[in-house]
């Protein structure tokens, strides 16, 4: 998966960001402003907060993705039937879809990261 994205850490405008709503990376490199037409003083903060921590979630989320697929194999591969090589039993199956809905909403977010290259 290839980021784009401007490298992190970004950060934040001193609080309150209401008067100069911006994020930036590094010294005098403004990653983004926000616009805040509309919006009240705890939703421009929050804005602004969560729009800094961006990269470090994107990174955490890549990381929480390659942990949680290589849990689910091993979930498979404990409840796979040598049989079959399906996973047949209730619980196995159970974890299994679980994994798989957490690895598909993961997948969602990362694509819309990254402009649908997940």
């Amino acid at each position: 998966m290839i980021a784009k994205h401007t490298p992190g850490p970004w950060h934040r405008n001193i609080r309150p960001a209401s008067k100069y709503p911006v994020v930036w990376a590094g010294r005098n490199k403004h990653v983004l402003a926000v616009k805040t037409i509309g919006l009240t003083d705890d939703e421009i903060e929050g804005n602004i907060t969560l729009a800094a921590a961006a990269p470090d979630m994107f990174d955490a989320l890549v990381a929480a993705r390659v942990m949680i697929a290589e849990d689910r194999a091993c979930v498979f591969a404990g409840h796979m039937s040598f049989e079959t090589g399906e996973v047949e039993d209730d619980l196995g199956k159970a974890a299994v879809q679980s994994y798989d809905a957490v690895l598909q909403q993961i997948d969602a977010a990362l694509a819309n990261a990254t402009g649908g290259q997940a």
